[in-house]
């Protein structure tokens, strides 16, 4: 497995660059030689620089630091990402299994913590509870915390789970989201977090008491939706917004919207989610909106 210095002396030699086209004046003759001989390590603004130079990103480094093989991390980021809806406990324990199975031979941080978010969801859905949902994911976010700028990786964790957060973080995190989401626009795997993080927020809204405040959140993201043709995402923003016009008294529209959305879902068997808002939809009745 090749070093980060090698990495950049080995790219610079290949492009026919001398280290001053890369480094500059930005980075002194020692200190670039210190780096391209793994002697110092290479702050963060400075890489991101030198990576610039050399026409490489961030993804791309990674890649070929670990030897050209991130099928573990990737493959695991895509079937968290391909589970579409958290409620299906089936799918959420056999992947903690799989991960347990890794994580026996090869040391992943991104794993232990993917392992911890998945647990707290399950933990979530079994119990209705937010405080013993979080109560193993609390370490994500002091880290979290701590960091100027977070990267896909964390945009993908804390975004699963920061509505599970009390009043005040939840805040906090959704602001930080948002910014880390913008900066990432360009990123291939971010289009859905500009959804799925709006209805998250939602979803704590709705939880306590709080529903018509929803209501920008689920426009924007059902705009996002129709142009991105996320259809999950746009049903899902459908049906919270069938909520609001059935707490707003128009009970007839609302229930007719929801056969519609549910019938959609069934048909495309969606089954998970179907039981997920037909249970929403029981509760609708009995609903109490906190005074503002």
């Amino acid at each position: 497995m090749k070093k980060p210095g090698e990495i950049l002396r080995q790219t610079r030699i290949e492009q026919g660059l001398s280290p001053k086209e890369i480094y500059g004046q930005e980075i002194s003759k020692s200190s670039y030689h210190r780096f391209e001989n793994d002697l110092q390590s290479i702050p963060y603004h400075k890489l991101k620089i030198i990576l610039d130079r050399l026409d490489l990103t961030f993804d791309e480094f990674e890649f070929i630091l670990n030897g050209y093989d991130n099928t573990i991390k990737y493959t695991f980021i895509s079937r968290f990402k391909n589970l579409r809806n958290t409620t299906n406990q089936n799918a959420m324990s056999e992947l903690i299994t799989d991960i347990e199975t890794i994580l026996l031979t090869r040391r992943s941080p991104f794993l232990v913590d993917l392992k911890a978010i998945l647990e707290s969801l399950l933990i979530f859905q079994q119990t209705q509870s937010f405080e013993k949902a979080r109560q193993g994911v609390v370490y994500i976010w002091d880290k979290l915390e701590k960091k100027d700028e977070w990267n896909f990786t964390d945009i993908l964790l804390i975004a699963n789970i920061f509505y599970i957060f009390p009043t005040g973080t939840i805040e906090t995190i959704y602001d930080l989201l948002m910014k880390a989401i913008q900066r990432y626009q360009h990123y291939p795997w971010i289009s859905n977090y500009n959804m799925s993080v709006p209805l998250n927020y939602c979803l704590y809204l709705r939880n306590n008491g709080r529903i018509m405040e929803c209501l920008p959140y689920l426009e924007k993201t059902l705009d996002i939706a129709k142009k991105e043709k996320s259809t999950l995402n746009l049903l899902d923003a459908r049906y919270r917004l069938c909520e609001i016009m059935y707490l707003k008294g128009d009970q007839k529209q609302a229930t007719q919207i929801y056969k519609e959305i549910l019938s959609i879902l069934n048909f495309l068997e969606e089954t998970h989610f179907s039981s997920d808002i037909k249970s929403d939809w029981d509760e609708l009745p009995h609903y109490k909106q906190k005074s503002p």
